[in-house]
């Protein structure tokens, strides 16, 4: 699941601005932002194994109105 998400508006939340992965070899945010990587990832491992969430959904195919 980590393979799918879009790491880098997530740390562009917490103000360390850079593009994931090379935000985590940066210079000067570099091991904020390792650490903050390591905590989102156990996280949602946490969230993953104790199942907290349930995907829910409802899918329709409707035709268009042209209006004409």
């Amino acid at each position: 699941m980590k393979d799918f998400i879009d790491w880098t508006p997530f740390f562009q939340t917490w103000e360390l601005h850079g593009r994931f992965p090379k935000i985590l070899e940066d210079k000067v945010v570099g091991a904020e932002a390792s650490r903050l990587y390591a905590d989102a990832l156990s996280m949602l491992n946490l969230i993953v194994t104790e199942k907290w969430l349930t995907a829910n959904a409802v899918f329709g195919l409707f035709p268009a109105n042209s209006g004409k």
